[in-house]
């Protein structure tokens, strides 16, 4: 069976964890000269970067996002669920490479990973089979949630970048 759909998770997978929220920080920190808290930027701040993030593409993980381009050539529908809220996921798409998600999933609209909820949804609303998705993920709690929907999961814990 020919898989139509792939699922991914945001951060780690998509974008790097240091690299992008450490940019970040550093420059809020500097601008507003104090520490906050760099794994949860909301929407104001990244819009006050555009510009540096616009010049700083890296930040998006190119192999992920190599990938993100060959499937929507291929018309494979792809979807992001994620632990972090979808809102501030969506804001930051406006700067990726390429936003071409048919939607994106957070954890404040339904119990965050390892609950499979975000993949079953996605399931059931677009008619999809188990067996026609695959899931992309960095984590352990990725793979509990795959692990939740499919009977075998194939989990390389090399890097995407390294493989």
């Amino acid at each position: 069976m020919k898989f139509k759909a792939v699922l991914w998770d945001w951060l780690g997978t998509l974008v790097s964890y240091k690299d992008y929220s450490k940019f970040f920080c550093n420059k809020i920190e500097a601008k507003y000269n104090q520490k906050i808290d760099y794994l949860n930027l909301n929407s104001q701040q990244i819009i006050y970067f555009k510009e540096e993030l616009e010049n700083h593409k890296e930040l998006f993980i190119p192999a992920s996002w190599k990938l993100v381009n060959q499937l929507h050539l291929l018309k494979i529908d792809q979807f992001i669920i994620s632990n972090g809220e979808s809102a501030d996921i969506k804001k930051k798409l406006e700067y990726s490479p390429n936003n071409c998600f048919k939607e994106v999933l957070g954890s404040e609209m339904f119990d965050p990973k390892p609950s499979a909820m975000m993949i079953n949804c996605i399931i059931n609303k677009y008619e999809f089979k188990k067996e026609e998705l695959i899931f992309i993920g960095d984590s352990t709690t990725d793979k509990i949630a795959a692990k939740k929907c499919w009977r075998r999961v194939f989990w390389d814990e090399r890097p995407i970048w390294k493989r």
